[in-house]
């Protein structure tokens, strides 16, 4: 099994590394940078599973090499392999399945409490994540959807994730991002202590279970 990972970064890409760091854990992982010269869209067939990482600059959301990923991600998700974009992938998940996007009001950029909906408790991306779970946030855009049965988590803030496909999933926050030194005095700051972030007995990070529950659907086929 090889998922690739599309960094969507024109400069910095240590978010990038943080998701295959992660994702190396259950599988080979391969990553191209959709603005080098040399990127083809037609290797993505190639892979058993697509990861879109987010961006360090708005403005390729406009850029012609981003719309171009839309009949090819449509394609391979019709063909039954699965997408995962995060926070900026998400984004660009948006404009290609034709929901819309909006600017917040204030940027939200912080650990925050997310809770998995009904619907999302019943979906392999979130296996073992109990209902709530902290994760880092970094953006000011998001997505809307009303459509109940394709949100499968969100917070006060907006909705943090969407079932578009079947085959295709996007996250407003970021799994990737671990844990630092102080995390539990920001659970405690901000009153979620109460909010269990505990895996196996140990003290792990819950949102690292999406990697490995989206490897898992690949290779289950789940949907």
């Amino acid at each position: 099994m090889n998922v690739l990972v599309l960094d969507l970064h024109r400069r910095d890409a240590t978010e990038t590394f943080k998701i295959t760091q992660q994702l190396d854990k259950f599988t080979q992982t391969s990553v191209l940078r959709v603005f080098s010269p040399d990127f083809s869209y037609a290797v993505l067939r190639a892979y058993d599973g697509l990861v879109l990482s987010g961006s360090d600059d708005r403005s390729v959301y406009y850029d012609p090499k981003i719309r171009q990923l839309t009949a090819p991600l449509k394609q391979v998700s019709r063909e039954g392999i699965h997408v995962l974009g995060i926070c900026g992938g998400n984004q660009v998940l948006a404009k290609i399945y034709g929901y819309r996007r909006y600017r917040l009001k204030d940027p939200e950029v912080a650990w925050k409490p997310i809770t998995v909906t009904a619907r999302g408790q019943s979906d392999p991306l979130f296996r073992g994540l109990k209902g709530r779970f902290v994760a880092f946030e970094q953006h000011i855009l998001a997505v809307r959807c009303h459509d109940k049965e394709r949100v499968l988590a969100a917070n006060e803030t907006c909705v943090q994730a969407i079932l578009y496909q079947p085959t295709v999933r996007g996250l407003q926050f970021h799994p990737e991002e671990p844990p630092t030194n102080g995390i539990d005095f920001v659970y405690t700051a901000q009153g979620y202590g109460g909010i269990d972030h505990t895996f196996n007995g140990s003290h792990k990070h819950l949102p690292l279970l999406i990697f490995r529950n989206f490897v898992n659907m690949i290779s289950e086929g789940s949907l």
